[in-house]
């Protein structure tokens, strides 16, 4: 068990080293309530961009293609209303988040943030699900699982830099299921199928 657990650990890093390489993405304020995203990448995967308020409603969703190296546009905040947004955008297994408020006359750009998506492993055999997470930001961390819209688990995870976790689904009937890591504002799924 300890031996899966270091080669997880592995993985993560090698994939760590070479995911944070690339994307760079930087958002900057413009005049007025306009902002610019900027993204350059290496790897050929499309982009996924997301803003959502603080109460985790999505305002704006956009996929671009994979051939896509680089990325430029100009967002215009003035429909917004004044508030703290966040800016979400995932390549791969790199998310970047900036979080951004909208002011009556100005847009001001946070810090960003970069995270690892998650690794999970889902054994077929043992109906075990097992989750590791890199949590730099040392956000709280939950662990969930949905029936369709029906949320059936809710644990609270450690904190701490490495999250590891495994979950014995054996009692679940049979049927199609999401487990959901949530850290901060980022939520990552994971289907898994039980026969």
């Amino acid at each position: 068990m300890k031996i899966t657990g270091l080669l997880v650990v592995l993985i993560f890093s090698a994939q760590l080293t070479y995911a944070f390489v690339t994307p760079k993405v930087e958002m900057k304020a413009m005049a007025g309530k306009n902002a610019m995203l900027q993204i350059e990448k290496e790897k050929s995967a499309p982009l996924e961009i997301v803003i959502q308020n603080k109460s985790g409603e999505i305002i704006y969703y956009s996929e671009t293609e994979e051939d896509t190296s680089k990325y430029l546009h100009v967002y215009d905040f003035s429909e917004y209303k004044p508030g703290v947004y966040d800016l979400i955008v995932t390549n791969d297994n790199v998310v970047t988040e900036h979080q951004f408020t909208v002011a009556d006359n100005e847009v001001n750009v946070g810090e960003k943030q970069m995270t690892q998506k998650p690794f999970f492993a889902y054994n077929t055999d043992e109906n075990v699900i097992r989750v590791a997470y890199l949590n730099y930001p040392g956000e709280k961390v939950k662990l969930k699982i949905y029936e369709g819209n029906e949320l059936i688990y809710n644990k609270a995870l450690d904190n701490s830099f490495s999250v590891n976790e495994g979950l014995n689904l054996s009692k679940l009937q049979a049927g199609q299921y999401q487990v959901v890591l949530a850290a901060g504002s980022k939520k990552f799924n994971y289907p898994v199928e039980i026969r």
